[in-house]
């Protein structure tokens, strides 16, 4: 019975050593990072996958309200998710900074554009509940207590809104629903709360661009500055905004400054994925240098070498998952996995010698 005991235990041991050796060689310990249009989120899994556009047709658009507090720094940046303003989602679709007029039983408010989401499964199940096209706008409980007296406000309530964007500039709260007309066309972006930044134009990150005034991020770096054409930029942290139909984007360190740039694409600019007279490098996101990206920077001048700067990764910008082990628990010749033949072998090796003393 002893002997049955002690290999029992032994092999319970070995099997918990291997387990806890492949929990990162392909069974999730490794996995890719999110795309730029993700990040917008800050891997909030609430914000997750909430990439469309408006509703069809003109606005005011049809949309449900829900409510959230989570204490967070929202994906723009700036003031604090804590319930005490006028703050909504719809970073992705109107752009960072952007003002919509939310209107529902004769009221109406304004908010502002500070972060991203909800998630897909969440506007799937406004769908099939509510109708239309489900689609949320994810809003301070201050809106909801105004447009319908309550506090919290969840997809299932199928709270129905009509939503205008208007002027950038338009004081948040409530509002006489005649008072405020539209604005802008979504997407067309606004500035980044509390990161700098007020531009009134319509250039994105990564489009020519002569002067700050033209930029929607409030930031142009000139050609003078070695920017060919210049380029449009913003303030950042770490995190950066996306626009449909634009490159995404990546924060990087010029100069001891945070600057928005584009990353390398080749569907929009085949060959290097740059515009011309920018070329794609590797660069680590500013305050997270473990995660790389390739972006455009000048081809010549002081910023054609900048510190940290490295060659482009041949693949592109992300790897491919399955060179890093991928979802599914499988195997790789690269990575961790290179390690797994010699762990099996030892183990196989110490079980053979435990049967053996046993006999």
């Amino acid at each position: 019975m002893a002997k049955h005991t002690t290999r029992t235990k032994l092999t319970l041991t070995l099997a918990f050593l291997a387990t806890t050796s492949f929990a990162g060689v392909g069974c999730g310990g490794i996995e890719p990072e999110p795309s730029a249009l993700d990040e917008l989120s800050s891997g909030d899994t609430r914000q997750t996958e909430f990439k469309h556009g408006t509703p069809p047709g003109p606005a005011p658009w049809d949309y449900f309200l829900t409510s959230y507090t989570d204490h967070s720094t929202p994906a723009c940046g700036g003031k604090m998710i804590d319930g005490a303003w006028y703050y909504s989602t719809g970073a992705y679709t109107f752009g960072c900074g952007a003002r919509l007029k939310l209107e529902a039983n004769g009221k109406c408010v304004v908010v502002a554009v500070v972060d991203n989401g909800p998630a897909a499964w969440v506007e799937s199940k406004a769908k099939s509940k509510c109708g239309k096209t489900g689609y949320i706008i994810d809003a301070s409980p201050l809106v909801s207590k105004h447009l319908f007296g309550t506090s919290s406000a969840g997809w299932s309530d199928c709270y129905g809104i009509k939503v205008t964007q208007v002027a950038k500039g338009t004081a948040t709260g409530p509002v006489a629903c005649d008072s405020v007309g539209g604005g802008s066309d979504p997407g067309s972006g606004g500035s980044d709360p509390g990161s700098g930044g007020s531009g009134s134009g319509a250039g994105f990150i990564g489009d020519a661009c002569g002067q700050a005034s033209e930029c929607s991020g409030g930031i142009c770096l000139t050609e003078a500055e070695g920017f060919v054409g210049g380029t449009c930029s913003k303030s950042c942290t770490s995190l950066c905004p996306d626009q449909p139909g634009k490159a995404t984007t990546f924060c990087v360190e010029l100069s001891g400054a945070g600057r928005c740039v584009s990353r390398c694409d080749t569907a929009l600019f085949p060959g290097s994925g740059c515009r011309e007279g920018y070329r794609c490098v590797k660069m680590p996101r500013r305050n997270q240098d473990w995660v790389e990206r390739n972006v455009c920077l000048p081809e010549s001048g002081s910023y054609s070498h900048v510190p940290g700067a490295s060659p482009a990764d041949e693949e592109g910008d992300l790897p491919n998952p399955e060179s890093i082990v991928g979802s599914g628990c499988s195997l790789s010749t690269e990575g961790g996995a290179a390690t797994a033949l010699p762990l099996l072998l030892a183990l196989a090796l110490l079980l053979g010698i435990a049967r053996r003393r046993e006999r």
